[in-house]
């Protein structure tokens, strides 16, 4: 269970929720965002646009993500994209899920 505290009446979760986290009710989408020195790159943001509605997760300490999208979602109808200020994308590779599998899909991002 992630802590919390209470600022003018809003919950702020310092940590993820367990139930998040745990989520694999869709097809999950996961990775590392990095720079060309690979580095991994904490608050860069990662966005998924599936061209209905764009899913956007941005990376923690260890420059990694995870997103859960909805299972109608075809592997290649979401375009990806990652940044973070002051850096933009200079290679993005998806890996697909193993033959047969719909889910996970990883996702790579280097940063220049």
């Amino acid at each position: 269970m992630a802590d919390s505290w209470h600022e003018s009446g809003a919950t702020v979760w310092n940590a993820v929720p367990a139930a998040l986290l745990a989520n694999t009710q869709g097809i999950v989408w996961f990775g590392t965002v990095r720079d060309e020195q690979g580095q991994f790159l904490e608050n860069a943001t990662v966005q998924l646009d599936t061209g209905i509605i764009e899913h956007v997760a941005v990376t923690g300490i260890e420059g990694r993500f995870r997103l859960v999208l909805p299972k109608n979602i075809p592997f290649d109808a979401v375009i990806p994209y990652c940044a973070r200020p002051g850096s933009h994308s200079a290679y993005i590779q998806r890996r697909p899920p193993p033959r047969g599998l719909d889910s996970p899909v990883e996702l790579q991002c280097i940063l220049r």
